[in-house]
């Protein structure tokens, strides 16, 4: 059994509006991450240890990183080189 012409097309602009939906995704998670790293430049965090958390909008030392709960004291140790 095959698909009527005008199901098939409404199948195909969906899958397309689908992808332009992920598209869109994309871009606002990049337009985030170059706020972010806007925010890091004004606030001299490029050459420290610390990040900026999007959630919280607080400045978050290395050592509190660390320390998050949940996190594995070996897993944050165990960072690539």
């Amino acid at each position: 059994m095959k698909l009527a012409a005008a199901e098939l097309y409404r199948l195909r602009r969906q899958h397309l509006v689908a992808e332009r939906m992920a598209l869109l995704a994309r871009l606002a998670h990049n337009r985030l991450k170059a706020e972010m790293l806007e925010l890091e430049r004004r606030y001299q965090l490029l050459a420290t240890e610390a990040r900026l958390d999007p959630n919280t909008g607080q400045i978050v030392e290395a050592e509190e990183e660390a320390s998050e709960p949940g996190r594995d004291e070996s897993q944050s140790a165990q960072r690539p080189a």
